[in-house]
């Protein structure tokens, strides 16, 4: 979560000469736990809210997929699919992270020779 300050620049004048206000943003810097505290509270109300919604959905279902069939309690197929999403988006996020970190040109090490 990145905060955002508004800094106030000279007033600039536009194409018909009337003066406009420019305002230029600069990035408020973070707290090294702000992060790790904005996620855990996410992944705390995501989870009290499937936890409500598997509770409130305790009837049979039958469940049709591919060629793949059963009947289960509907919590349980919606307990499933929530934390299939998860493994997913974390699965991707991991590779796209991974693709990124191979892209970038490595450093130099400190102390090798470079050759001439």
């Amino acid at each position: 979560m990145t905060h955002m300050i508004a800094e106030k620049t000279p007033a600039a004048s536009d194409s018909e000469g009337n003066e406009t206000k420019l305002h230029k943003r600069i990035p408020k810097p973070q707290k090294p736990g702000d992060t790790i505290q904005a996620v855990t509270v996410a992944v705390l109300v995501s989870g009290l809210l499937t936890g409500i919604l598997v509770l409130q959905n305790t009837r049979q279902a039958r469940i049709d997929f591919l060629f793949w069939s059963a009947t289960l309690p509907l919590s349980a197929a919606l307990l499933l699919s929530a934390v299939a999403g998860g493994i997913l988006g974390f699965s991707v996020a991991y590779a796209r992270k991974r693709q990124i970190n191979r892209a970038k040109p490595s450093a130099p090490k400190i102390g090798a020779e470079t050759k001439k």
